[in-house]
């Protein structure tokens, strides 16, 4: 059976959250992106330490969908180095992990 994984994805602004959670669930990658705004976000880029106001996304897939996914991100993320992380989800309720599987293809 396919492990169930939280993606995590920053994005800039509510169009790219907009736009990047439609594409993903358009081409079934995940069965929900949930948008969580209002997030600041401290990180070292290019030798200089950046602030900054950004939407994460938590993508919810299975593993079957990892390499995909990172495709996607990469062609569609305007972020020169976007975020991607995948979080394996060690337990839930087994009628979301049911839902999660059969929406994603």
């Amino acid at each position: 059976m396919e492990s169930l994984l939280v993606a995590i994805c920053s994005v800039p602004n509510t169009e790219t959250a907009g736009s990047l959670s439609d594409s993903i669930l358009k081409d079934r990658l995940a069965a929900c992106v949930s948008q969580v705004r209002g997030v600041r976000s401290q990180y070292w880029w290019k030798e200089d330490l950046e602030t900054a106001e950004e939407i994460v996304l938590l993508i919810k897939t299975t593993s079957a969908q990892v390499e995909a996914l990172k495709v996607h991100i990469q062609k569609n993320h305007p972020y020169e180095t976007p975020e991607l992380l995948f979080l394996g989800v060690e337990d839930c309720l087994e009628v979301y992990g049911q839902w999660v599987r059969a929406e994603v293809r």
